[in-house]
């Protein structure tokens, strides 16, 4: 798909955000998602933490919005 395609896509998207909270985490978070069947979207205001997969480790960064 190409960069345009993309954002004629993610321009008709819609995300209805059912529950939204703020919390401050330290080196000792890991919630596991345990196969949920919602998405989770992370606001890295401070710090840094990784995201684990089957396959690597993603480095969450301050500033950034991951969709999980």
């Amino acid at each position: 798909m190409n960069e345009e395609k993309l954002l004629t896509v993610l321009h008709k998207t819609e995300i209805n955000i059912l529950r939204a909270c703020f919390a401050n985490l330290d080196e000792s978070w890991n919630f596991k998602t345990n196969g949920a069947d919602y998405n989770r979207l992370y606001f890295v205001t401070s710090g840094s933490g990784y995201l684990c997969t089957e396959k690597q480790f993603i480095k969450m960064n301050p500033g950034n919005v991951y969709f999980i």
